[in-house]
Protein backbone atom coordinates (compact mmCIF):
# COMPACT_ATOMS: atom_id res chain seq x y z
CA UNK A 1 0.00 0.00 0.00
CA UNK A 2 1.19 3.55 -1.05
CA UNK A 3 -0.28 6.66 0.63
CA UNK A 4 -0.06 10.40 -1.37
CA UNK A 5 1.64 12.43 0.50
CA UNK A 6 1.99 16.38 -1.17
CA UNK A 7 1.33 14.41 -4.51
CA UNK A 8 4.08 11.83 -4.47
CA UNK A 9 3.97 8.27 -3.60
CA UNK A 10 5.71 7.14 -0.63
CA UNK A 11 6.44 3.42 0.37
CA UNK A 12 5.38 2.81 3.68
CA UNK A 13 8.06 1.04 5.78
CA UNK A 14 8.18 -0.99 9.20
CA UNK A 15 10.75 -1.03 11.25
CA UNK A 16 10.69 -3.63 14.10
CA UNK A 17 13.61 -3.90 16.21
CA UNK A 18 13.55 -5.83 19.98
CA UNK A 19 15.61 -2.37 21.54
CA UNK A 20 12.99 -0.09 20.57
CA UNK A 21 11.58 1.07 23.58
CA UNK A 22 9.32 3.75 21.96
CA UNK A 23 8.45 4.27 18.56
CA UNK A 24 10.49 7.60 17.97
CA UNK A 25 13.64 5.94 19.25
CA UNK A 26 16.46 6.97 17.20
CA UNK A 27 17.64 4.53 14.18
CA UNK A 28 19.40 5.24 10.57
CA UNK A 29 15.91 6.08 9.20
CA UNK A 30 16.51 9.10 11.11
CA UNK A 31 19.72 9.81 8.90
CA UNK A 32 17.52 9.12 5.50
CA UNK A 33 17.02 11.88 3.35
CA UNK A 34 15.46 10.53 0.77
CA UNK A 35 11.56 11.30 1.00
CA UNK A 36 10.30 8.59 -1.09
CA UNK A 37 10.23 6.46 2.28
CA UNK A 38 7.62 7.17 5.29
CA UNK A 39 9.15 4.75 8.14
CA UNK A 40 7.31 3.47 11.16
CA UNK A 41 8.77 2.40 14.24
CA UNK A 42 6.94 0.01 16.42
CA UNK A 43 8.23 -0.15 20.24
CA UNK A 44 8.70 -3.28 21.93
CA UNK A 45 6.21 -3.96 24.99
CA UNK A 46 8.34 -6.36 26.67
CA UNK A 47 11.79 -6.30 28.40
CA UNK A 48 14.24 -9.44 28.42
CA UNK A 49 18.35 -10.05 29.51
CA UNK A 50 20.67 -9.29 26.93
CA UNK A 51 22.23 -12.31 25.36
CA UNK A 52 24.62 -11.65 27.54
CA UNK A 53 22.80 -12.82 30.75
CA UNK A 54 20.78 -15.41 29.41
CA UNK A 55 23.16 -17.34 26.76
CA UNK A 56 22.58 -17.38 23.02
CA UNK A 57 19.68 -19.69 23.08
CA UNK A 58 16.74 -17.80 22.28
CA UNK A 59 13.92 -19.24 25.48
CA UNK A 60 10.73 -20.23 24.16
CA UNK A 61 8.99 -17.41 26.26
CA UNK A 62 11.07 -15.01 24.24
CA UNK A 63 9.61 -16.36 20.96
CA UNK A 64 5.92 -16.45 21.84
CA UNK A 65 6.79 -12.02 22.98
CA UNK A 66 8.25 -11.74 19.20
CA UNK A 67 5.35 -13.95 17.72
CA UNK A 68 2.72 -11.12 19.78
CA UNK A 69 5.02 -8.21 19.24
CA UNK A 70 4.77 -8.87 15.50
CA UNK A 71 1.54 -9.90 14.73
CA UNK A 72 0.36 -7.13 16.35
CA UNK A 73 2.22 -4.77 14.11
CA UNK A 74 1.22 -6.48 11.44
CA UNK A 75 -2.40 -5.65 11.77
CA UNK A 76 -1.70 -2.55 9.58
CA UNK A 77 -0.47 -3.33 5.92
CA UNK A 78 2.66 -1.90 5.03
CA UNK A 79 4.23 -2.07 1.45
CA UNK A 80 7.70 -3.48 3.35
CA UNK A 81 8.78 -4.82 6.74
CA UNK A 82 12.17 -4.27 8.18
CA UNK A 83 13.30 -6.59 11.06
CA UNK A 84 16.62 -6.45 12.72
CA UNK A 85 18.13 -10.14 13.90
CA UNK A 86 17.22 -13.30 12.44
CA UNK A 87 14.56 -14.30 14.75
CA UNK A 88 12.13 -11.42 14.07
CA UNK A 89 13.06 -12.19 10.64
CA UNK A 90 11.86 -15.66 11.38
CA UNK A 91 8.85 -14.88 12.79
CA UNK A 92 7.45 -12.10 10.32
CA UNK A 93 8.00 -14.17 7.33
CA UNK A 94 6.14 -17.26 9.27
CA UNK A 95 3.68 -14.58 10.01
CA UNK A 96 3.76 -13.59 6.57
CA UNK A 97 3.19 -17.21 5.05
CA UNK A 98 0.09 -17.97 7.55
CA UNK A 99 -1.67 -14.57 6.04
CA UNK A 100 -1.04 -15.21 2.67
CA UNK A 101 0.40 -11.43 2.27
CA UNK A 102 2.62 -11.90 -1.24
CA UNK A 103 2.67 -7.96 -1.65
CA UNK A 104 4.45 -6.75 1.52
CA UNK A 105 8.58 -7.14 0.96
CA UNK A 106 10.01 -8.59 4.24
CA UNK A 107 13.70 -7.10 4.46
CA UNK A 108 15.97 -8.89 6.92
CA UNK A 109 18.31 -6.40 9.00
CA UNK A 110 21.15 -7.99 11.28
CA UNK A 111 20.76 -11.34 9.97
CA UNK A 112 23.72 -12.71 12.19
CA UNK A 113 22.88 -16.53 12.50
CA UNK A 114 26.81 -16.14 15.06
CA UNK A 115 26.55 -20.18 13.50
CA UNK A 116 24.76 -22.62 11.61
CA UNK A 117 22.99 -26.07 12.69
CA UNK A 118 23.32 -28.99 11.13
CA UNK A 119 21.26 -29.29 7.82
CA UNK A 120 17.81 -30.04 8.50
CA UNK A 121 17.33 -27.57 10.65
CA UNK A 122 18.92 -25.00 7.57
CA UNK A 123 16.37 -26.45 5.32
CA UNK A 124 13.43 -25.90 7.88
CA UNK A 125 14.64 -22.49 8.34
CA UNK A 126 14.70 -21.66 5.09
CA UNK A 127 11.15 -22.94 4.20
CA UNK A 128 9.77 -20.45 6.81
CA UNK A 129 12.65 -17.40 5.58
CA UNK A 130 11.81 -18.04 1.67
CA UNK A 131 9.11 -14.88 2.20
CA UNK A 132 12.15 -12.78 3.28
CA UNK A 133 13.06 -10.53 -0.46
CA UNK A 134 16.52 -9.80 0.97
CA UNK A 135 18.81 -10.36 3.59
CA UNK A 136 21.43 -7.86 5.07
CA UNK A 137 24.29 -9.59 6.42
CA UNK A 138 27.57 -7.72 7.61
CA UNK A 139 30.27 -9.69 6.10
CA UNK A 140 30.60 -10.94 2.84
CA UNK A 141 32.12 -14.21 3.49
CA UNK A 142 28.93 -15.16 5.32
CA UNK A 143 26.78 -15.19 1.94
CA UNK A 144 27.61 -18.16 0.92
CA UNK A 145 27.44 -19.70 3.86
CA UNK A 146 23.83 -19.04 4.69
CA UNK A 147 22.81 -19.49 1.33
CA UNK A 148 23.88 -22.80 0.92
CA UNK A 149 23.07 -23.46 4.86
CA UNK A 150 19.46 -21.99 4.36
CA UNK A 151 18.84 -23.47 0.35
CA UNK A 152 17.90 -19.67 -0.13
CA UNK A 153 19.52 -17.69 -3.31
CA UNK A 154 22.76 -16.26 -2.96
CA UNK A 155 21.21 -13.10 -5.07
CA UNK A 156 19.01 -12.42 -2.06
CA UNK A 157 22.09 -12.01 0.44
CA UNK A 158 23.57 -8.44 0.77
CA UNK A 159 27.09 -6.96 2.41
CA UNK A 160 25.73 -4.23 4.60
CA UNK A 161 28.12 -3.17 6.61
CA UNK A 162 27.74 -2.68 10.55
CA UNK A 163 26.98 0.64 11.59
CA UNK A 164 27.97 2.62 14.72
CA UNK A 165 26.83 6.67 15.17
CA UNK A 166 29.21 8.77 16.90
CA UNK A 167 30.55 6.83 20.66
CA UNK A 168 29.33 8.49 23.99
CA UNK A 169 32.10 7.62 26.57
CA UNK A 170 32.36 8.28 30.47
CA UNK A 171 34.16 7.95 33.55
CA UNK A 172 34.26 4.03 33.76
CA UNK A 173 33.13 3.08 37.65
CA UNK A 174 36.36 1.19 38.03
CA UNK A 175 40.25 1.97 38.41
CA UNK A 176 42.19 1.44 35.47
CA UNK A 177 46.27 1.94 35.14
CA UNK A 178 47.50 4.98 33.50
CA UNK A 179 48.51 3.05 30.43
CA UNK A 180 47.02 -0.44 29.44
CA UNK A 181 45.64 -2.10 26.26
CA UNK A 182 42.19 -3.40 26.14
CA UNK A 183 39.94 -6.51 24.74
CA UNK A 184 36.26 -7.13 25.20
CA UNK A 185 33.47 -9.19 24.33
CA UNK A 186 32.28 -12.46 24.76
CA UNK A 187 31.09 -13.88 20.96
CA UNK A 188 33.56 -16.34 19.42
CA UNK A 189 36.58 -14.89 21.43
CA UNK A 190 40.23 -16.45 21.57
CA UNK A 191 41.54 -14.50 24.60
CA UNK A 192 43.68 -17.91 25.30
CA UNK A 193 45.95 -16.51 22.79
CA UNK A 194 45.32 -12.79 23.70
CA UNK A 195 46.49 -13.88 26.72
CA UNK A 196 49.71 -15.97 26.09
CA UNK A 197 51.11 -13.16 23.45
CA UNK A 198 50.44 -10.88 26.51
CA UNK A 199 52.86 -12.78 28.89
CA UNK A 200 56.18 -11.03 30.08
CA UNK A 201 54.55 -7.21 29.46
CA UNK A 202 54.62 -4.64 32.00
CA UNK A 203 51.73 -2.50 30.34
CA UNK A 204 48.51 -4.04 31.53
CA UNK A 205 46.03 -5.85 29.55
CA UNK A 206 41.92 -5.00 30.54
CA UNK A 207 39.57 -7.79 29.24
CA UNK A 208 35.77 -7.45 29.47
CA UNK A 209 34.12 -10.46 29.00
CA UNK A 210 31.22 -12.63 30.48
CA UNK A 211 32.37 -13.80 33.90
CA UNK A 212 32.27 -17.53 33.12
CA UNK A 213 35.23 -16.45 30.32
CA UNK A 214 37.05 -14.75 32.53
CA UNK A 215 37.01 -17.40 35.42
CA UNK A 216 38.62 -19.64 32.53
CA UNK A 217 41.38 -16.88 32.22
CA UNK A 218 44.76 -17.16 34.31
CA UNK A 219 44.70 -14.66 37.25
CA UNK A 220 47.98 -12.31 37.35
CA UNK A 221 49.07 -8.69 38.28
CA UNK A 222 49.00 -7.19 35.34
CA UNK A 223 45.90 -9.37 33.47
CA UNK A 224 42.51 -7.26 35.18
CA UNK A 225 39.61 -8.75 34.32
CA UNK A 226 36.23 -7.01 34.12
CA UNK A 227 32.60 -7.75 33.66
CA UNK A 228 29.20 -6.72 34.26
CA UNK A 229 29.41 -3.01 32.88
CA UNK A 230 27.43 -0.44 31.03
CA UNK A 231 28.13 -0.26 27.33
CA UNK A 232 29.43 3.54 27.84
CA UNK A 233 31.42 2.06 30.58
CA UNK A 234 32.89 -0.24 28.13
CA UNK A 235 33.34 2.07 25.54
CA UNK A 236 35.18 4.50 28.17
CA UNK A 237 37.64 1.92 28.65
CA UNK A 238 38.13 1.45 24.78
CA UNK A 239 39.10 5.44 24.64
CA UNK A 240 41.53 5.03 27.14
CA UNK A 241 43.52 2.04 25.98
CA UNK A 242 46.75 2.58 24.14
CA UNK A 243 45.75 -0.17 21.72
CA UNK A 244 42.70 -2.06 21.54
CA UNK A 245 43.03 -6.13 20.54
CA UNK A 246 39.60 -8.37 18.93
CA UNK A 247 40.96 -11.88 19.30
CA UNK A 248 38.64 -14.07 17.80
CA UNK A 249 38.33 -17.85 16.72
CA UNK A 250 38.50 -18.68 12.86
CA UNK A 251 34.46 -19.55 12.42
CA UNK A 252 32.24 -19.88 9.86
CA UNK A 253 30.01 -16.89 10.84
CA UNK A 254 31.43 -12.97 11.79
CA UNK A 255 32.06 -12.25 15.42
CA UNK A 256 33.35 -9.07 16.92
CA UNK A 257 32.06 -6.16 14.74
CA UNK A 258 30.76 -4.41 17.33
CA UNK A 259 33.69 -4.00 18.97
CA UNK A 260 36.50 -3.08 15.99
CA UNK A 261 33.75 -0.77 14.88
CA UNK A 262 33.34 1.37 17.69
CA UNK A 263 37.16 1.64 18.16
CA UNK A 264 37.27 2.94 14.60
CA UNK A 265 34.88 4.97 15.32
CA UNK A 266 36.36 6.08 18.26
CA UNK A 267 39.79 6.55 16.13
CA UNK A 268 42.01 4.01 17.73
CA UNK A 269 44.32 1.51 16.89
CA UNK A 270 42.96 -1.81 16.96
CA UNK A 271 44.82 -5.50 16.18
CA UNK A 272 42.23 -7.62 14.81
CA UNK A 273 42.16 -11.63 14.06
CA UNK A 274 42.15 -12.17 10.12
CA UNK A 275 38.23 -13.94 9.67
CA UNK A 276 35.28 -13.74 8.59
CA UNK A 277 33.93 -10.89 10.04
CA UNK A 278 37.47 -8.85 10.16
CA UNK A 279 38.02 -8.94 5.83
CA UNK A 280 35.29 -6.18 5.09
CA UNK A 281 36.76 -3.49 7.60
CA UNK A 282 40.23 -3.48 7.94
CA UNK A 283 43.30 -2.80 5.48
CA UNK A 284 45.94 -4.34 7.23
CA UNK A 285 48.65 -1.76 8.45
CA UNK A 286 46.17 1.10 7.38
CA UNK A 287 43.38 1.44 9.36
CA UNK A 288 44.19 -1.75 11.80
CA UNK A 289 46.07 -4.86 12.09
CA UNK A 290 46.03 -7.86 10.74
CA UNK A 291 47.01 -11.09 13.09
CA UNK A 292 46.08 -14.95 11.87
CA UNK A 293 44.09 -16.88 13.90
CA UNK A 294 45.74 -18.46 16.82
CA UNK A 295 49.28 -16.98 16.33
CA UNK A 296 50.53 -15.57 19.20
CA UNK A 297 53.65 -14.82 18.32
CA UNK A 298 53.25 -12.32 15.58
CA UNK A 299 49.90 -10.73 17.56
CA UNK A 300 52.82 -10.41 20.39
CA UNK A 301 55.20 -8.66 18.04
CA UNK A 302 52.23 -6.26 16.10
CA UNK A 303 50.84 -6.09 20.22
CA UNK A 304 54.96 -4.25 20.87
CA UNK A 305 54.67 -2.29 17.53
CA UNK A 306 51.67 -0.33 18.25
CA UNK A 307 53.03 0.53 21.63
CA UNK A 308 56.37 1.69 20.69
CA UNK A 309 55.97 3.07 17.71
CA UNK A 310 53.72 6.34 18.26
CA UNK A 311 53.33 7.68 14.80
CA UNK A 312 52.38 4.04 13.52
CA UNK A 313 49.96 4.18 16.15
CA UNK A 314 48.62 7.91 15.37
CA UNK A 315 48.88 6.80 11.74
CA UNK A 316 46.28 4.27 12.09
CA UNK A 317 44.38 6.01 14.25
CA UNK A 318 43.16 8.56 12.30
CA UNK A 319 42.69 6.36 9.27
CA UNK A 320 40.47 4.56 11.24
CA UNK A 321 38.17 7.65 12.08
CA UNK A 322 38.05 8.67 8.65
CA UNK A 323 37.43 5.00 6.98
CA UNK A 324 35.02 4.36 9.85
CA UNK A 325 33.13 8.03 9.41
CA UNK A 326 32.94 7.45 5.68
CA UNK A 327 32.04 4.17 5.63
CA UNK A 328 30.27 2.83 8.76
CA UNK A 329 28.59 5.72 10.32
CA UNK A 330 24.80 6.15 10.43
CA UNK A 331 24.76 8.35 7.43
CA UNK A 332 26.41 5.86 5.49
CA UNK A 333 24.17 3.08 6.66
CA UNK A 334 21.05 5.22 5.47
CA UNK A 335 22.85 5.69 1.84
CA UNK A 336 22.94 1.81 2.16
CA UNK A 337 19.37 1.50 3.22
CA UNK A 338 18.08 3.68 0.82
CA UNK A 339 19.46 1.40 -1.85
CA UNK A 340 18.29 -2.12 -0.12
CA UNK A 341 14.46 -0.79 -0.49
CA UNK A 342 14.80 0.74 -3.80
Amino acid sequence: MRVQVHGSLHLKILVLAQYFRTSTDTWIDNACEDSRFKFTKAAYPFHNRSWHARGAVTPLVEWLQLVRYANRALAREFDCVVTSFPQLALVVSLLSLIRLRRGTRIVAMNFNLGSVGNRYKGLLAGFVLRRVSRFAVHSSREIEEYSRWLNIPRERFVFFPLQRAEVETNDPSVTLPDRFMAAMGSANRDYETLVKAHEGFDVPLVIVAKRDILDRLPDRANLIKLSNLTLQECNSIMARAIVNIVPLKDTKTAAGQVTFVTTMRLGLATIVTRCVGSSDYIEDGVTGIFVDPGDHETLRRKMTELLEDDTLRDRISSAAKTFARDNLSDEAAARNLVRLLS
